[in-house]
């Protein structure tokens, strides 16, 4: 599978990276030329709960030399949406989709208006890291990966990304409602065991 991430920040670079080590090709996407310079040259910097490791990873900050992707993950700013949403559709494949991972209000609407509701997934993620410097991350707090589809059907795409965040040690859950799950105070379930 071959993922572009959209937003190359603390999150973004974190999910990136345990991607990449596990063993899938992912291309980071950010305007910030001297981080996108440091991965280019030596390569994504990770220390922090999952140990220390240069992650092996495209980077740009042009999505015409990004690859033609299965999956864009969108890790951006609220009033960027708009934005990685039209990076999104020049980069996805016939079949490809998209998952935000971000916080707020109306991400999912934006995507869903400019890809089509069927090429949305949302997430909701309780790992955080920080930003040490350009090209290097730190993985601080670790905690469940939300995933569903907005409409609630499991699908096959569904199940591969469950078996990809699994591999990448992201502690996935697949949840019935994954709507109800971002906006409920509190987390709905434990947990599955990996």
């Amino acid at each position: 599978m071959q993922i572009v991430v959209i937003g190359a920040g603390n999150m973004g670079c974190l999910y990136g990276a345990n991607l990449s080590r596990a063993g899938v090709e992912v291309t980071l996407m950010d305007p910030w030329q001297e981080h996108i310079e440091q991965i280019q040259a030596h390569g994504l910097t990770m220390a922090g709960l999952h140990g220390e490791f240069a992650a092996t990873v495209q980077a740009t900050n042009d999505p015409k030399t990004a690859p033609a992707a299965d999956l864009v993950i969108i890790l951006v700013n609220a009033y960027s949406t708009r934005e990685a949403a039209e990076s999104a559709r020049l980069l996805l494949k016939k079949n490809g989709f998209a998952l935000t991972l971000q916080n707020g209000l109306g991400n999912v609407e934006v995507l869903q208006q400019v890809l089509g509701q069927e090429r949305v997934l949302a997430d909701l993620s309780f790992h955080s890291a920080d930003l040490q410097g350009p090209g290097s991350v730190y993985h601080t707090n670790e905690g469940p990966t939300y995933l569903g589809e907005i409409d609630g059907s499991r699908t096959a795409r569904l199940a591969e990304l469950e078996r990809l965040m699994a591999r990448a040690g992201m502690l996935p859950v697949v949840e019935a409602d994954i709507m109800v799950t971002i906006w409920e105070p509190s987390t709905p379930s434990a947990p599955s065991p990996i």
